[in-house]
């Protein structure tokens, strides 16, 4: 598994990142971990943004103070200025942060709907994985649901899934959509076809899963055929995760501009915990 020194967490003072400075505080005392507190001001003409800095620090302290025990309150805390998508990215990578955690992305306004919402800009611009929080963090992870495919980033999100949830029972699920199994099956010749797939994918995914070792338990395993979207959240429904895993495909300058509709959809309206990375 993927070790994490070092969290990066996002504060824009309200409520959702106070639950993701408490997952943040959590997962500091579970893994050892550095944190670095971060914030971002809009760019204004001084003296306004020395007093809005300071009154930034104010609340952020104050934040602080109000999720952690006093031993817990040493972490590097920072005032940026910019773009909060970029500079959040940029200044993660300065500290060497293993993980990104951001509070829940979710914003009203046809604005939001069409442009992006920043968590959404930092999941498709980041290459350090990204974990947004939606629940309070008032216990370990229990229950961590994997959507895998087999690529690399898929690989990289069940091994820091499987770092972050280390007390978690954990389903892995694989779901193919290829055509031409769909084509066997219509056509009623192709069940010991479909069968010898799925049992090759299952030793492949079990052959991945192996190479993750050490595992803190054994995971659940299911090769299922059909409809991606559909799929996942019918089995998330049976499974009740606390946190979901999953990877996104690689990036390029074009790529960057949008993220995988799978990926989109249930960064919109997943209501457990979604850890996403990148390859």
């Amino acid at each position: 598994m993927l070790g994490i020194t070092s969290i990066a967490v996002a504060s824009d003072l309200t409520n959702r990142s106070t639950l993701a400075l408490q997952r943040a505080v959590r997962l500091k005392k579970q893994l050892g971990a550095q944190l670095t507190l971060l914030h971002v001001v809009d760019g204004q003409a001084e003296p306004a943004q020395t007093e809005r800095r300071q009154r930034a620090k104010e609340l952020l302290q104050a934040q602080v103070s109000s999720v952690c025990e006093e031993e817990m309150r040493h972490l590097w805390l920072k005032i940026l200025e910019g773009e909060r998508g970029t500079t959040i990215i940029a200044a993660a990578e300065k500290a060497g942060a293993d993980l990104i955690i951001l509070g829940n992305g979710r914003e009203p306004g046809w604005r939001q709907r069409f442009v992006g919402t920043t968590t959404e800009r930092i999941v498709r611009l980041s290459e350090c994985p990204v974990l947004v929080v939606r629940r309070p963090a008032d216990s370990p992870y229990r229950r961590l649901f994997c959507a895998f495919d087999g690529s690399p980033a898929a690989c990289r999100a069940l091994s820091i899934g499987l770092s972050v949830a280390n007390e978690a029972e954990c389903l892995v699920m694989y779901a193919n959509e290829t055509r031409v199994l769909a084509e066997w099956a219509t056509r009623r010749v192709g069940a010991a076809l479909i069968k010898r797939h799925i049992d090759t994918v299952m030793t492949e995914l079990r052959g991945a899963l192996q190479h993750l070792a050490p595992l803190p338990a054994e995971p659940q395993v299911r090769v299922v055929e059909g409809n991606a979207h559909f799929l996942i959240r019918e089995h998330m429904r049976e499974f009740g995760p606390d946190l979901m895993a999953l990877g996104t495909h690689a990036r390029s300058p074009a790529a960057t501009a949008f993220l995988g509709s799978l990926a989109r959809d249930l960064l919109a309206d997943t209501d457990c915990d979604l850890l996403i990375a990148a390859p």
